[in-house]
């Protein structure tokens, strides 16, 4: 019965405040106006999200975030402690008046579209307890110069850094599996190296990433990769590969695109 509450029953309160029922999950406000789902029916924690029920009006009536946003490690409620561990879907969409946001290590999960259009941000230190970006986290982070992929992500989903056009360097993690459909599309990417473990590129991968001059794949056998992943990337644009993988790469369509491949 205790799951039937979490999962239909809401209340709306400050920490040390009065109650107002309302549909949804249990939402928890604390006095830095930042709002927790209270989701231990899934994860022994809360997640930071919007304070009303439709997607559509996420911050109407209340103040919408700005400034520098700094995530607890913990709150209190009912006599009980929950570790802040996820950024809900939509949550900071369109804050454009936030320019920084620091996390704490307890963070597991940046949600979808969770910082999109948050047009502030210029750089993002994400905790190495993160392991997984949902898609469209930073859609059009336009002045998003910098950020770090915690060596947990596996995967980036569709659209999670597209129209970031400051965005010249990332680094990706050792464990990356694959790499979403648009997820960098029309970035500002001059370099990008694709670790061995990379086993898919999905359609418009890298896109439209007009600066995008090289890019070093480790792994000596071609990941799959969809014939318009690097559609649009500079002219000239070398591909470097493994010493002794050319004749696999070059019998690969996709690959086989570039115009000039090296090895390494």
């Amino acid at each position: 019965m205790k799951l039937k509450i979490f999962l239909f029953a809401t209340l709306l309160l400050p920490l040390c405040g009065t109650l107002n029922a309302q549909v949804n999950n249990i939402v928890v406000q604390d006095s830095n106006d930042l709002y927790y789902n209270i989701v231990d029916y899934r994860l022994p924690g809360v997640e930071v999200t919007y304070p009303n029920k439709k997607q559509c009006d996420l911050w109407k009536g209340h103040t919408l975030p700005s400034g520098i946003i700094i995530f607890p490690g913990t709150i209190h409620y009912n006599d009980r402690t929950y570790e802040v561990a996820e950024v809900a879907p939509w949550t900071f969409s369109n804050c454009t008046g936030i320019v920084d946001v620091q996390f704490t290590e307890h963070l597991l999960a940046i949600g979808f579209s969770s910082f999109s259009f948050c047009e502030g941000l210029t750089e993002m230190v994400l905790p190495s307890t993160v392991n997984s970006i949902g898609g469209c986290a930073f859609l059009a982070c336009r002045n998003l110069k910098s950020i770090n992929l915690p060596e947990g992500v596996t995967v980036i989903k569709g659209h999670t850094f597209a129209d970031c056009g400051a965005l010249t360097a990332i680094t990706l993690p050792g464990k990356l599996t694959r790499i979403g459909r648009s997820a960098f599309d029309r970035s500002g990417l001059t370099h990008i190296e694709i670790p061995a473990s990379v086993q898919e590129i999905a359609h418009y991968a890298f896109r439209g990433c007009k600066q995008l001059a090289s890019v070093k794949v480790h792994a000596s056998l071609p990941p799959a990769v969809a014939e318009d992943a690097f559609e649009g990337i500079a002219e000239g644009a070398v591909l470097y590969i493994p010493f002794g993988s050319r004749t696999a790469y070059m019998g690969d369509p996709a690959w086989s695109r570039f115009s000039r491949i090296e090895e390494f």
